[in-house]
């Protein structure tokens, strides 16, 4: 029993040193090191959740097609034209559409598909029916659609 406890907390004691260690440069691949270029001289200051982030954010770039990547560089743009209030609005709408269920996703999608696949006029006239609704309507038009996507 001793034995088998040991060999536990030496096996714990070992994934806890994997999960901590932080990735050397010379350790990314060279697809990786190119595209992660602008963070060499910070690359050993930052923690090893963050270099995951960007080990996972290069090897998603390097699966991208052209037309994904020129789609990500232009969603990049619109994020740094951004100010800080509207960054913090679009990652509350990111927890919240993180926190539906996956049906509610694939509903809410399936709209966001509808809605593009409107022509431009419709989709301004939709629009600006929202911009003229005061925050009482949108609250009450929002609720009706929540509990339609509970319904379904």
């Amino acid at each position: 029993m001793i034995i088998l406890l040991r060999l536990c907390c030496l096996f714990l004691s070992s994934l806890a040193f994997e999960v901590s260690a932080a990735v050397q440069w010379n350790e990314l691949s060279k697809s990786q090191q190119q595209i992660l270029n602008k963070f060499q001289s910070e690359w050993e200051n930052f923690d090893q959740h963050k270099q995951q982030q960007l080990m996972r954010g290069a090897d998603r770039w390097l699966k991208m097609t052209p037309q994904q990547k020129d789609t990500a560089k232009q969603r990049m743009k619109r994020w740094k034209k951004m100010s800080p209030e509207q960054r913090q609005l679009v990652k509350k709408r990111l927890q919240y559409f993180r926190n539906l269920s996956p049906e509610q996703r694939h509903q809410l999608r399936n709209k966001r598909e509808w809605f593009n696949a409107l022509p431009d006029e419709k989709r301004k006239e939709i629009r600006q029916r929202w911009n003229n609704m005061s925050p009482q309507q949108r609250r009450i038009l929002h609720q009706k659609y929540n509990r339609n996507l509970r319904h379904r």
